[in-house]
């Protein structure tokens, strides 16, 4: 039984916040994918980008180079792929359902 709570709505999305705190740079980065797994590159080339700034890390032109592009493949995927699946799929339902109302009348 719960008698008394204290909520701390400071911690949200999983308490990532929270969990960062006592790990290293390294070892967040999973635990930043999880939660986004549809758009996972995008959300750790942010993660990446503020770590590098902060510990002055010089990246190499094709490392930028492969994180742009791996970045963009994933953006792509997730907003236009997705969709068109999304669309097709429920296009073949669809006809399958009209199919079945023609043979009925």
């Amino acid at each position: 039984m719960i008698v008394d709570c204290d909520p701390d709505p400071g911690y949200v999305h999983r308490d990532e916040e929270k969990m960062c705190e006592y790990r290293n740079f390294i070892q967040n980065i999973p635990d930043l994918e999880r939660p986004v797994i549809h758009d996972s590159a995008n959300i750790t080339y942010s993660y990446s980008l503020a770590v590098e700034e902060l510990a002055k890390i010089q990246v190499p032109r094709r490392g930028q180079f492969l994180r742009a592009i791996t970045s963009e493949l994933n953006r792509l995927e997730y907003t236009h792929y997705t969709g068109l699946e999304y669309m097709v799929y429920f296009w073949g339902i669809l006809q399958c359902l009209c199919g079945l109302w023609e043979i009925e009348n």
